[in-house]
């Protein structure tokens, strides 16, 4: 039995690399369990980095009144109630965009409004997604949750000359940086669900796989990294589970969490 398994009362799920497999479903057993979590009175939180669009799309409509954090905890909501929205300082944008284009970092993108608007095609890295080219000197840039930068092993280094108003990650194999306000991380959100709840971090359970799980992992109670996730992140995790194509995250709560049922 896990470490304070018998107290926990928070499910976060991150969802690509964790919750989701290869071909982004759930399994049917995982499905099973996320409804005996939720009959027996827990919470689900499902915290992801993709926008609410996408998001509602992969999970099924059953969950869709649970507790979602999108941008990496730039957006929470809960059924149609909006709980929390950040957005990045408008007088940065035009210098973030320059500063990126500085650096050869040419291929941005902006999520505003669950929208997404980009300066290239950007099928390469999202896939059959909607987008909509524009000018970005153009736009009106106020509010802006994330902005999105494509390349091929984007360097670190980058993150030290963002303004401190922001926070950047690089995740996705080092092919993409994710920039927000500096508030945003999906624990920050966490933290916010769990206030209003009164529910102490001991009786949260994360999983995840990337480096924009790692404070989330970091701090729950338990942190459990998929076998698939990033060293860094198995570094700072409680437990390792087994990859998300071999549903990881059901065979650590099926040991775990049933034997407590």
């Amino acid at each position: 039995m896990a470490k304070g398994s018998e107290n926990i009362k928070l499910y976060a799920f991150d969802l690509d690399g964790t919750l989701l497999n290869s071909n982004k479903k759930i399994s049917l057993d995982m499905l099973n369990m996320l409804r005996k979590i939720k009959e027996d009175n827990n919470i689900l939180v499902f915290a992801t980095a993709r926008p609410p669009r996408d998001t509602l799309k992969l999970i099924p409509k059953e969950f869709h009144n649970e507790y979602i954090i999108c941008y990496n905890g730039g957006f929470i909501k809960k059924g149609k109630q909006i709980i929390k929205s950040n957005v990045i300082d408008k007088d940065q944008i035009e210098n973030i965009i320059n500063l990126l284009i500085e650096n050869n970092l040419n291929n941005i993108c902006l999520e505003i409004e669950d929208k997404l608007y980009s300066n290239f095609k950007v099928e390469d890295y999202f896939g059959n997604t909607a987008y909509q080219i524009v000018d970005f000197k153009s736009m009106d840039k106020s509010k802006v949750s994330k902005i999105i930068v494509c390349d091929n092993n984007i360097s670190n280094k980058i993150i030290n000359k963002l303004p401190k108003s922001c926070v950047g990650i690089i995740t996705d194999d080092k092919s993409l940086l994710q920039i927000m306000e500096s508030n945003v991380s999906k624990w920050n959100s966490i933290s916010y669900i769990m206030d209003n709840l009164d529910i102490s971090k001991e009786d949260v359970i994360s999983f995840g796989n990337d480096n924009n799980d790692i404070d989330m992992i970091k701090n729950s109670g338990i942190g459990v990294a998929m076998a698939n996730s990033t060293e860094q992140l198995k570094n700072i995790a409680d437990f390792i589970t087994e990859s998300n194509d071999k549903d990881g995250v059901l065979k650590y709560i099926r040991r775990n969490y049933e034997a407590n049922r």
